[in-house]
């Protein structure tokens, strides 16, 4: 029964968080709305629950980092640049185990910016700031793909941070 009620408490956050979405989520996890709790709702516990502002977890198809905020928000001890409150989700990186060719996704390539790295021509990395995503491209091979705050979120920044 607790069990039950637990889960079906996770996925009234989740729609709730989901309904007032901005930016791009992964898997109901979205940058800025989502938290450490809703995360483990979704996903359980972390590979290693002993790092404070970052949880990796290693799921059958990839392997996810998670940033959350940490400190107050907007404070002096606040790393994350974001008027949100700590434990809040500021960014995922979702790793593929196994081979995914960018040729493959189908994006609408208006809707990203390219950007080929100095010193690795092959590595390019394509960004959407209006929907909080980047995907990392090696050889036609993707990476890793972030998801972050989306540009409506800007408002969120803090004062010090806007750059």
């Amino acid at each position: 029964m607790y069990k039950a009620m637990f889960l079906l408490l996770c996925m009234a956050q989740i729609l709730f968080f989901s309904s007032h979405v901005v930016a791009k989520d992964w898997r109901g996890i979205t940058p800025l709305r989502s938290t450490r709790s809703d995360v483990e709702c979704l996903l359980g516990a972390p590979a290693d629950p002993t790092k404070e502002h970052a949880a990796v977890y290693k799921l059958d198809n990839e392997v996810v980092l998670i940033i959350y905020a940490s400190g107050q928000p907007c404070g002096r001890d606040a790393s994350s640049g974001w008027q949100v409150p700590r434990d809040t989700v500021v960014e995922i990186t979702v790793s593929p185990k196994s081979e995914i060719r960018f040729s493959d996704l189908q994006i609408e390539m208006s809707k990203y910016q390219k950007t080929t790295e100095l010193h690795r021509a092959d590595n390019i990395i394509y960004t959407n700031k209006d929907e909080g995503e980047s995907i990392n491209v090696f050889l036609d091979k993707v990476t890793y793909f972030t998801y972050f705050p989306a540009a409506k979120d800007t408002h969120l920044r803090c004062p010090r941070s806007k750059n």
